[in-house]
C-alpha cells in the first residue's frame, strides 16, 4: 500500500538539520508578534496560552518537529508533560538530543508516529496542538477523529496553520499556491472551511476560528547571511526562498473542544 505521507517524511528527514541550523528549533513560518518583536519562545508560549494549556496538563504536540515548542512550553509551565509525534526519524533523533540537553526528558517525549494513528490510549490528553502541522494531513476528518479519541472529555484542540484564502483563485494564484505546496511538500493547503468541516465531522464542539497577526521576518531572514558584498542566500534560502506576487495564503487559528 502506498504511504500518502511518504513525501512529507522524506522532506523532513532531508531538510530538518538545515532548518534547525538556520531558522532555529521552532519550525514555523510565522511567529506571533509581542511588543513588535518576533521571538519563537514567546510566540510558542502565547500559542499555548491561546490553546488553553495550563500547569499540570498533558499535551500532545502533533507534528512536533524537533521539539522547539514542546521544550518552550514544558520549561515555562510547571508540571506540564508534552508528548510529541513526528513522521521523521531524523526529527525524532534531533529532538531527543535537544530534550536531553535541556534536562527535560521526564516531561518531554518525542516518538516517530503518524498523527492519524496515535500510539496513545483513549482520553490521555488535556490538549492537542497542531502548530503548522495540520495542513500536512491527507485526511483531516480522520486526523481529528484520532485527536478526539486521545483527548479527555472537554479537552481542547488548537490549530495554528497556513491556510488558503477563501473564494475563487485566479490562474496566477492557483499557480503560486501549487508552487508553494510543492516547495514545502504540502499535499494541498486547506481552507479554514475544510478544517472546520473536518472538526465537526469528528464530533468537536465550540469551534472558533480567526486570522492571526503573525510576522515572518524571522523566517525569511533566516534564509540569508551577511557576505563580503552584502546579504546572500544561505543553504536554507537557496533551497526555499521564493518570490511570490499574489500567494493566496494567510495564518489562522482554530479552537475546538471535545464533547463531555
Amino acid at each position: 500500500m502506498t504511504d500518502p505521507l511518504h513525501g512529507v517524511r522524506a522532506f523532513y528527514d532531508q531538510h530538518s538539520a538545515t532548518f534547525l541550523q538556520h531558522a532555529g528549533p521552532t519550525f514555523q513560518a510565522g511567529l506571533l508578534r509581542r511588543g513588535g518583536v518576533e521571538d519563537a519562545a514567546r510566540s510558542n508560549l502565547a500559542l499555548a496560552e491561546r490553546a488553553g494549556v495550563l500547569p499540570g496538563h498533558r499535551v500532545l504536540d502533533a507534528g512536533c518537529g524537533v521539539a522547539g515548542p514542546a521544550l518552550d512550553i514544558a520549561a515555562a509551565l510547571a508540571d506540564v508533560v508534552v508528548d510529541g509525534v513526528t513522521l521523521s526519524p531524523v526529527q525524532a533523533a534531533l529532538a531527543a538530543d535537544r530534550i536531553a540537553a535541556a534536562g527535560l526528558a521526564d516531561r518531554v517525549r518525542v516518538q516517530v508516529a503518524d498523527y492519524h494513528h496515535l500510539p496513545f490510549a483513549a482520553a490521555s490528553f488535556d490538549c492537542v496542538l497542531y502548530l503548522e502541522s495540520a495542513g500536512y494531513s491527507t485526511d483531516p476528518a480522520a486526523l481529528f477523529a484520532e485527536a478526539r479519541r486521545v483527548l479527555r472529555p472537554g479537552g481542547r484542540l488548537y490549530i495554528k496553520d497556513v491556510v488558503r484564502r477563501p473564494g475563487r483563485l485566479s490562474p496566477q494564484q492557483q499557480e503560486e499556491l501549487a508552487a508553494y505546496d510543492a516547495t514545502w511538500a504540502v499535499p494541498g493547503t486547506p481552507t479554514v472551511d475544510t478544517l472546520q468541516s473536518a472538526l465537526a465531522a469528528s464530533g468537536f464542539v465550540e469551534q472558533e476560528s480567526s486570522e492571526l497577526d503573525v510576522g515572518s521576518s524571522h523566517f525569511i531572514g533566516s534564509m540569508f547571511e551577511l557576505g563580503p558584498d552584502g546579504f546572500v542566500l544561505n543553504a536554507f534560502g537557496e533551497g526555499f526562498f521564493r518570490r511570490f506576487v499574489d500567494l493566496p495564503i494567510l495564518f489562522a487559528e482554530l479552537r475546538a473542544r471535545a464533547p463531555g
